[in-house]
Protein backbone atom coordinates (compact mmCIF):
# COMPACT_ATOMS: atom_id res chain seq x y z
CA UNK A 1 0.00 0.00 0.00
CA UNK A 2 2.79 2.46 0.89
CA UNK A 3 4.33 1.69 -2.47
CA UNK A 4 1.13 2.75 -4.29
CA UNK A 5 0.74 5.89 -2.16
CA UNK A 6 4.31 6.93 -3.00
CA UNK A 7 3.60 6.31 -6.68
CA UNK A 8 0.41 8.45 -6.59
CA UNK A 9 2.25 11.29 -4.82
CA UNK A 10 5.01 11.17 -7.44
CA UNK A 11 2.49 11.30 -10.29
CA UNK A 12 0.67 14.24 -8.64
CA UNK A 13 3.98 16.10 -8.31
CA UNK A 14 4.74 15.64 -11.99
CA UNK A 15 1.25 16.89 -12.95
CA UNK A 16 1.59 19.97 -10.72
CA UNK A 17 5.03 20.69 -12.21
CA UNK A 18 3.61 20.47 -15.74
CA UNK A 19 0.60 22.68 -14.95
CA UNK A 20 2.80 25.24 -13.21
CA UNK A 21 5.15 25.36 -16.19
CA UNK A 22 2.21 25.77 -18.55
CA UNK A 23 0.81 28.80 -16.71
CA UNK A 24 4.29 30.28 -16.36
CA UNK A 25 4.70 30.09 -20.14
CA UNK A 26 1.25 31.63 -20.60
CA UNK A 27 2.25 34.52 -18.36
CA UNK A 28 5.39 35.11 -20.40
CA UNK A 29 3.61 34.80 -23.73
CA UNK A 30 2.62 38.27 -24.95
CA UNK A 31 0.44 37.06 -27.81
CA UNK A 32 -2.84 39.01 -28.14
CA UNK A 33 -5.24 36.59 -26.47
CA UNK A 34 -8.51 38.07 -25.29
CA UNK A 35 -8.35 38.95 -21.58
CA UNK A 36 -11.11 38.28 -19.13
CA UNK A 37 -13.47 40.96 -17.87
CA UNK A 38 -11.47 43.55 -15.93
CA UNK A 39 -14.20 46.12 -15.42
CA UNK A 40 -14.61 47.86 -12.07
CA UNK A 41 -18.15 49.18 -12.21
CA UNK A 42 -19.37 52.60 -13.27
CA UNK A 43 -22.34 54.37 -14.77
CA UNK A 44 -21.96 52.72 -18.16
CA UNK A 45 -23.17 49.11 -17.90
CA UNK A 46 -20.16 46.89 -18.45
CA UNK A 47 -17.87 49.79 -19.32
CA UNK A 48 -15.47 49.55 -16.39
CA UNK A 49 -14.66 52.94 -14.93
CA UNK A 50 -16.19 54.73 -17.90
CA UNK A 51 -18.28 57.73 -16.95
CA UNK A 52 -21.21 58.99 -19.00
CA UNK A 53 -23.00 61.83 -17.18
CA UNK A 54 -26.50 62.94 -18.22
CA UNK A 55 -27.45 65.92 -20.35
CA UNK A 56 -24.92 67.36 -22.76
CA UNK A 57 -22.33 64.78 -21.69
CA UNK A 58 -24.08 62.01 -23.55
CA UNK A 59 -27.03 60.97 -21.39
CA UNK A 60 -27.69 57.95 -19.20
CA UNK A 61 -27.54 54.67 -21.09
CA UNK A 62 -30.41 52.29 -21.29
CA UNK A 63 -29.90 48.79 -19.99
CA UNK A 64 -27.74 46.46 -22.07
CA UNK A 65 -29.38 44.28 -24.69
CA UNK A 66 -28.86 40.62 -23.89
CA UNK A 67 -30.38 38.95 -26.96
CA UNK A 68 -27.50 36.94 -28.52
CA UNK A 69 -28.81 37.91 -31.98
CA UNK A 70 -27.68 41.49 -31.34
CA UNK A 71 -24.10 40.52 -32.18
CA UNK A 72 -23.41 38.52 -35.33
CA UNK A 73 -20.11 37.02 -36.38
CA UNK A 74 -20.17 37.68 -40.11
CA UNK A 75 -16.78 36.21 -41.01
CA UNK A 76 -14.39 34.09 -38.97
CA UNK A 77 -11.46 35.99 -40.46
CA UNK A 78 -8.75 36.98 -40.60
CA UNK A 79 -9.97 40.23 -42.22
CA UNK A 80 -7.75 43.21 -43.03
CA UNK A 81 -10.36 45.32 -44.83
CA UNK A 82 -13.88 44.76 -46.17
CA UNK A 83 -16.86 46.16 -48.08
CA UNK A 84 -20.52 45.18 -47.68
CA UNK A 85 -22.87 45.59 -50.66
CA UNK A 86 -26.52 46.65 -50.37
CA UNK A 87 -27.45 43.02 -50.96
CA UNK A 88 -25.34 41.84 -48.04
CA UNK A 89 -22.47 40.33 -50.04
CA UNK A 90 -19.05 40.95 -48.51
CA UNK A 91 -15.74 41.35 -50.28
CA UNK A 92 -12.68 41.29 -48.07
CA UNK A 93 -8.92 41.05 -48.12
CA UNK A 94 -6.89 38.97 -45.69
CA UNK A 95 -3.62 40.15 -44.11
CA UNK A 96 -1.78 37.84 -46.53
CA UNK A 97 -3.26 39.67 -49.54
CA UNK A 98 -5.78 37.06 -50.71
CA UNK A 99 -9.17 38.49 -51.70
CA UNK A 100 -12.54 36.77 -51.21
CA UNK A 101 -16.23 37.38 -51.75
CA UNK A 102 -18.77 35.95 -49.31
CA UNK A 103 -22.32 35.27 -50.53
CA UNK A 104 -24.79 33.62 -48.21
CA UNK A 105 -21.99 32.41 -45.98
CA UNK A 106 -20.05 30.82 -48.86
CA UNK A 107 -16.67 32.38 -49.68
CA UNK A 108 -15.21 32.41 -53.19
CA UNK A 109 -11.63 33.34 -54.06
CA UNK A 110 -11.31 36.46 -56.19
CA UNK A 111 -7.52 36.63 -56.01
CA UNK A 112 -5.33 33.92 -54.57
CA UNK A 113 -2.17 35.99 -54.94
CA UNK A 114 -0.37 36.42 -51.64
CA UNK A 115 1.26 39.79 -50.98
CA UNK A 116 4.31 40.08 -48.76
CA UNK A 117 4.66 43.06 -46.43
CA UNK A 118 1.11 44.26 -47.06
CA UNK A 119 0.96 47.67 -45.38
CA UNK A 120 -2.61 48.79 -46.01
CA UNK A 121 -5.65 48.22 -48.19
CA UNK A 122 -8.85 50.10 -48.98
CA UNK A 123 -11.98 49.65 -51.10
CA UNK A 124 -13.43 52.27 -53.45
CA UNK A 125 -16.76 53.92 -52.62
CA UNK A 126 -18.72 51.22 -54.50
CA UNK A 127 -16.52 48.29 -53.51
CA UNK A 128 -15.55 47.52 -57.11
CA UNK A 129 -11.86 48.37 -56.77
CA UNK A 130 -9.30 47.67 -54.05
CA UNK A 131 -6.05 49.54 -53.45
CA UNK A 132 -3.17 47.71 -51.78
CA UNK A 133 0.10 49.27 -50.61
CA UNK A 134 2.96 46.91 -49.83
CA UNK A 135 6.72 46.65 -49.49
CA UNK A 136 9.37 47.98 -47.14
CA UNK A 137 9.24 51.48 -45.68
CA UNK A 138 10.79 53.85 -48.19
CA UNK A 139 10.24 51.38 -51.02
CA UNK A 140 6.46 51.07 -51.03
CA UNK A 141 4.55 49.91 -54.09
CA UNK A 142 0.85 50.10 -54.91
CA UNK A 143 -1.60 48.19 -57.10
CA UNK A 144 -5.34 48.29 -57.68
CA UNK A 145 -7.44 45.14 -58.02
CA UNK A 146 -10.58 45.34 -60.18
CA UNK A 147 -13.20 43.04 -58.67
CA UNK A 148 -15.15 42.83 -61.94
CA UNK A 149 -12.29 41.86 -64.24
CA UNK A 150 -10.23 40.23 -61.46
CA UNK A 151 -7.16 42.00 -62.84
CA UNK A 152 -4.36 43.90 -61.11
CA UNK A 153 -3.20 47.35 -62.22
CA UNK A 154 0.18 48.46 -60.81
CA UNK A 155 0.46 52.18 -60.07
CA UNK A 156 3.40 54.25 -61.26
CA UNK A 157 3.26 56.32 -58.09
CA UNK A 158 4.34 54.95 -54.69
CA UNK A 159 2.07 56.46 -52.04
CA UNK A 160 2.83 56.75 -48.34
CA UNK A 161 -0.92 57.08 -47.83
CA UNK A 162 -3.99 57.23 -50.06
CA UNK A 163 -7.75 57.80 -49.98
CA UNK A 164 -10.60 56.94 -52.33
CA UNK A 165 -13.07 59.54 -53.53
CA UNK A 166 -16.53 59.17 -51.91
CA UNK A 167 -18.32 59.53 -55.27
CA UNK A 168 -16.18 57.99 -58.03
CA UNK A 169 -13.09 55.88 -58.71
CA UNK A 170 -10.50 58.58 -58.16
CA UNK A 171 -7.64 58.18 -55.71
CA UNK A 172 -5.85 60.84 -53.70
CA UNK A 173 -2.20 59.84 -53.25
CA UNK A 174 0.52 61.28 -51.06
CA UNK A 175 4.05 60.50 -52.23
CA UNK A 176 7.41 61.98 -51.25
CA UNK A 177 10.49 63.16 -53.13
CA UNK A 178 13.57 64.57 -51.37
CA UNK A 179 11.60 65.07 -48.17
CA UNK A 180 8.79 67.03 -49.81
CA UNK A 181 5.33 65.45 -49.87
CA UNK A 182 3.22 65.74 -53.01
CA UNK A 183 -0.54 65.12 -53.12
CA UNK A 184 -2.00 63.99 -56.44
CA UNK A 185 -5.22 62.52 -57.79
CA UNK A 186 -5.55 59.61 -60.19
CA UNK A 187 -8.73 58.60 -62.05
CA UNK A 188 -8.87 54.79 -62.10
CA UNK A 189 -11.99 54.83 -64.27
CA UNK A 190 -9.77 56.00 -67.15
CA UNK A 191 -7.07 53.51 -68.15
CA UNK A 192 -5.04 56.30 -69.78
CA UNK A 193 -5.24 58.63 -66.80
CA UNK A 194 -2.05 59.96 -65.23
CA UNK A 195 -1.54 61.45 -61.74
CA UNK A 196 -2.45 65.13 -61.47
CA UNK A 197 -0.49 66.97 -58.80
CA UNK A 198 -2.59 69.19 -56.53
CA UNK A 199 -0.02 70.66 -54.16
CA UNK A 200 3.19 70.07 -52.22
CA UNK A 201 3.52 70.18 -48.44
CA UNK A 202 6.39 69.83 -45.98
CA UNK A 203 4.87 67.41 -43.50
CA UNK A 204 5.67 63.97 -42.11
CA UNK A 205 3.42 61.12 -40.99
CA UNK A 206 0.26 62.35 -42.66
CA UNK A 207 -2.94 60.39 -43.30
CA UNK A 208 -5.22 61.33 -46.18
CA UNK A 209 -9.00 61.32 -46.05
CA UNK A 210 -11.62 62.16 -48.69
CA UNK A 211 -14.92 62.53 -46.83
CA UNK A 212 -16.80 64.76 -49.32
CA UNK A 213 -16.50 65.26 -53.07
CA UNK A 214 -14.58 68.54 -53.06
CA UNK A 215 -12.52 68.30 -49.86
CA UNK A 216 -9.48 66.32 -48.74
CA UNK A 217 -8.42 65.85 -45.12
CA UNK A 218 -4.76 65.79 -44.08
CA UNK A 219 -4.30 64.42 -40.57
CA UNK A 220 -0.89 64.34 -38.89
CA UNK A 221 -0.22 61.08 -37.08
CA UNK A 222 0.38 61.75 -33.41
CA UNK A 223 1.53 59.91 -30.30
CA UNK A 224 1.29 60.38 -26.56
CA UNK A 225 3.98 63.06 -26.58
CA UNK A 226 3.72 64.39 -30.12
CA UNK A 227 1.22 66.87 -31.44
CA UNK A 228 -0.52 67.22 -34.73
CA UNK A 229 -3.04 69.20 -36.72
CA UNK A 230 -5.76 68.55 -39.28
CA UNK A 231 -6.06 70.52 -42.53
CA UNK A 232 -8.66 70.75 -45.28
CA UNK A 233 -7.75 71.06 -48.94
CA UNK A 234 -10.55 72.49 -51.08
CA UNK A 235 -10.38 70.84 -54.50
CA UNK A 236 -12.54 73.54 -56.13
CA UNK A 237 -10.79 76.59 -54.71
CA UNK A 238 -7.37 74.90 -54.57
CA UNK A 239 -6.77 76.25 -51.06
CA UNK A 240 -5.58 74.63 -47.84
CA UNK A 241 -6.78 75.73 -44.40
CA UNK A 242 -6.55 74.59 -40.78
CA UNK A 243 -9.43 72.55 -39.39
CA UNK A 244 -8.02 71.46 -36.01
CA UNK A 245 -5.11 73.28 -34.41
CA UNK A 246 -1.98 71.59 -33.06
CA UNK A 247 -2.80 69.29 -30.13
CA UNK A 248 -0.96 66.46 -28.37
CA UNK A 249 -2.33 63.02 -29.14
CA UNK A 250 -4.80 64.44 -31.65
CA UNK A 251 -7.03 61.80 -33.22
CA UNK A 252 -10.29 62.41 -35.07
CA UNK A 253 -13.03 60.78 -37.12
CA UNK A 254 -15.70 62.52 -39.22
CA UNK A 255 -19.16 61.95 -40.63
CA UNK A 256 -19.69 61.56 -44.36
CA UNK A 257 -20.77 65.20 -44.80
CA UNK A 258 -17.80 66.63 -42.85
CA UNK A 259 -20.23 68.49 -40.59
CA UNK A 260 -19.50 66.53 -37.41
CA UNK A 261 -16.25 65.30 -35.94
CA UNK A 262 -15.18 63.29 -32.90
CA UNK A 263 -11.86 64.50 -31.48
CA UNK A 264 -9.52 63.01 -28.87
CA UNK A 265 -6.66 65.01 -27.36
CA UNK A 266 -4.32 65.03 -24.36
CA UNK A 267 -3.89 68.11 -22.16
CA UNK A 268 -0.84 69.31 -20.21
CA UNK A 269 -1.83 67.13 -17.25
CA UNK A 270 -1.60 64.06 -19.51
CA UNK A 271 -5.36 63.60 -19.37
CA UNK A 272 -7.25 62.61 -22.49
CA UNK A 273 -10.75 63.69 -23.43
CA UNK A 274 -13.30 63.32 -26.22
CA UNK A 275 -15.31 66.13 -27.74
CA UNK A 276 -17.66 66.76 -30.62
CA UNK A 277 -16.82 69.47 -33.13
CA UNK A 278 -18.68 71.01 -36.05
CA UNK A 279 -17.56 71.28 -39.65
CA UNK A 280 -15.37 74.26 -38.80
CA UNK A 281 -13.55 72.38 -36.04
CA UNK A 282 -15.30 74.32 -33.25
CA UNK A 283 -16.04 72.26 -30.12
CA UNK A 284 -19.77 71.92 -29.48
CA UNK A 285 -19.75 69.64 -26.44
CA UNK A 286 -17.59 67.33 -24.37
CA UNK A 287 -18.32 63.63 -23.98
CA UNK A 288 -18.17 61.92 -20.61
CA UNK A 289 -16.50 58.70 -21.70
CA UNK A 290 -13.21 57.74 -23.31
CA UNK A 291 -12.39 55.72 -26.35
CA UNK A 292 -10.39 56.07 -29.55
CA UNK A 293 -12.13 57.96 -32.37
CA UNK A 294 -11.19 55.16 -34.76
CA UNK A 295 -13.46 52.86 -32.72
CA UNK A 296 -16.44 55.10 -33.60
CA UNK A 297 -18.61 55.78 -36.64
CA UNK A 298 -21.27 58.38 -37.36
CA UNK A 299 -24.61 57.46 -38.91
CA UNK A 300 -28.09 58.90 -39.35
CA UNK A 301 -31.62 57.77 -38.57
CA UNK A 302 -34.87 59.17 -39.94
CA UNK A 303 -37.58 59.71 -37.32
CA UNK A 304 -41.26 60.57 -37.78
CA UNK A 305 -42.60 63.49 -35.75
CA UNK A 306 -46.34 64.11 -35.32
CA UNK A 307 -47.59 67.53 -34.24
CA UNK A 308 -50.99 69.18 -33.83
CA UNK A 309 -51.76 72.19 -36.02
CA UNK A 310 -54.81 74.23 -37.04
CA UNK A 311 -57.35 76.55 -35.44
CA UNK A 312 -58.89 75.96 -32.03
CA UNK A 313 -61.64 73.40 -32.17
CA UNK A 314 -60.48 71.91 -35.45
CA UNK A 315 -57.01 70.54 -34.68
CA UNK A 316 -55.23 68.49 -37.29
CA UNK A 317 -52.23 66.26 -37.06
CA UNK A 318 -49.18 66.97 -39.18
CA UNK A 319 -46.52 64.37 -39.77
CA UNK A 320 -42.95 65.37 -40.60
CA UNK A 321 -39.61 63.63 -40.60
CA UNK A 322 -36.27 64.64 -39.13
CA UNK A 323 -32.73 63.37 -39.40
CA UNK A 324 -31.12 62.27 -36.13
CA UNK A 325 -27.33 62.07 -35.95
CA UNK A 326 -25.98 58.99 -34.17
CA UNK A 327 -22.53 58.01 -32.92
CA UNK A 328 -21.74 54.32 -32.41
CA UNK A 329 -18.55 53.40 -30.55
CA UNK A 330 -16.60 50.50 -29.23
CA UNK A 331 -16.07 51.57 -25.60
CA UNK A 332 -13.35 49.78 -23.56
CA UNK A 333 -14.66 48.02 -20.47
CA UNK A 334 -11.12 47.71 -19.08
CA UNK A 335 -10.21 51.37 -19.48
CA UNK A 336 -9.20 51.56 -15.80
CA UNK A 337 -6.16 49.40 -16.62
CA UNK A 338 -5.01 51.84 -19.29
CA UNK A 339 -3.35 55.22 -19.28
CA UNK A 340 -4.08 57.84 -21.89
CA UNK A 341 -0.47 57.65 -23.01
CA UNK A 342 -0.39 53.89 -23.36
CA UNK A 343 -3.80 53.92 -24.97
CA UNK A 344 -2.32 55.65 -27.99
CA UNK A 345 1.23 54.41 -28.47
CA UNK A 346 0.98 50.85 -27.18
CA UNK A 347 -2.33 50.25 -28.93
CA UNK A 348 -0.92 51.44 -32.25
CA UNK A 349 2.01 49.03 -31.88
CA UNK A 350 -0.30 46.13 -30.95
CA UNK A 351 1.23 46.02 -27.50
CA UNK A 352 -2.15 46.79 -25.96
CA UNK A 353 -5.63 45.37 -26.52
CA UNK A 354 -9.00 46.39 -25.09
CA UNK A 355 -12.23 44.62 -24.16
CA UNK A 356 -15.08 46.62 -25.66
CA UNK A 357 -18.81 47.05 -25.42
CA UNK A 358 -20.71 48.81 -28.21
CA UNK A 359 -22.78 51.92 -27.42
CA UNK A 360 -24.91 54.18 -29.55
CA UNK A 361 -25.36 57.85 -28.65
CA UNK A 362 -28.19 60.01 -29.92
CA UNK A 363 -26.43 63.30 -30.64
CA UNK A 364 -29.69 65.25 -30.76
CA UNK A 365 -31.15 64.27 -27.39
CA UNK A 366 -27.99 63.05 -25.68
CA UNK A 367 -29.35 59.61 -24.72
CA UNK A 368 -27.29 56.46 -25.14
CA UNK A 369 -27.97 52.76 -25.47
CA UNK A 370 -25.90 49.62 -25.14
CA UNK A 371 -26.06 47.66 -28.38
CA UNK A 372 -23.65 44.97 -27.20
CA UNK A 373 -22.50 44.40 -23.64
CA UNK A 374 -21.98 40.67 -23.18
CA UNK A 375 -19.31 40.06 -20.54
CA UNK A 376 -18.85 36.48 -21.68
CA UNK A 377 -17.24 37.77 -24.89
CA UNK A 378 -13.97 39.67 -25.23
CA UNK A 379 -13.80 41.74 -28.41
CA UNK A 380 -11.49 44.59 -29.44
CA UNK A 381 -13.37 46.84 -31.87
CA UNK A 382 -11.42 48.11 -34.92
CA UNK A 383 -11.94 48.89 -38.63
CA UNK A 384 -15.45 50.22 -37.96
CA UNK A 385 -17.88 50.94 -40.81
CA UNK A 386 -21.62 51.40 -41.22
CA UNK A 387 -23.50 49.59 -44.00
CA UNK A 388 -27.29 49.26 -44.35
CA UNK A 389 -28.09 50.23 -40.74
CA UNK A 390 -25.49 47.89 -39.28
CA UNK A 391 -22.30 48.70 -37.37
CA UNK A 392 -19.47 46.46 -38.60
CA UNK A 393 -16.08 45.95 -36.98
CA UNK A 394 -13.06 43.67 -37.01
CA UNK A 395 -12.07 42.04 -33.72
CA UNK A 396 -8.34 42.60 -33.17
CA UNK A 397 -8.00 39.36 -31.19
CA UNK A 398 -9.36 36.92 -33.79
CA UNK A 399 -9.43 39.04 -36.95
CA UNK A 400 -13.09 38.09 -37.39
CA UNK A 401 -15.75 40.45 -38.77
CA UNK A 402 -18.80 41.22 -36.61
CA UNK A 403 -21.95 43.30 -36.98
CA UNK A 404 -24.47 44.90 -34.64
CA UNK A 405 -27.85 46.20 -35.83
CA UNK A 406 -28.33 49.95 -35.34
Amino acid sequence: MKKYIFLLVAIAGVVLLFVGGYFLRQGLDRSPEAPGDTSEGGSLPGAGDQNLPPGDQGGQPAGPLTNPKDLVQVLAGPVLDYFVSSGGNIVYIQPDGQIFESKGGQAAVLSGTKIENLARAGFSYNGEKLLVVFGQLGQLQASVFDLKTKAWQPLTISPETAAWSPTDEKLALLSRTAGVASVSTLDLANAKSKPIELFKIRAWDVDLGWPVKNKLLLKERTGSRSGGSVWIYDLDRKTISSLLAHKTGLRSTWNSALTLGLVFGINEASEGSLSLVDGAGVTTRGLGFKTRPDKCAFSERTETVTSTVGATGTPAKKTTTRIVNLLTCGVPRNFSSLTDLGFLDDYDKEGLFTVDSVYQINLEGGSSQALFDDRSKSLDVSQVKVFSKKFYFVDRYSGGLYSVAL
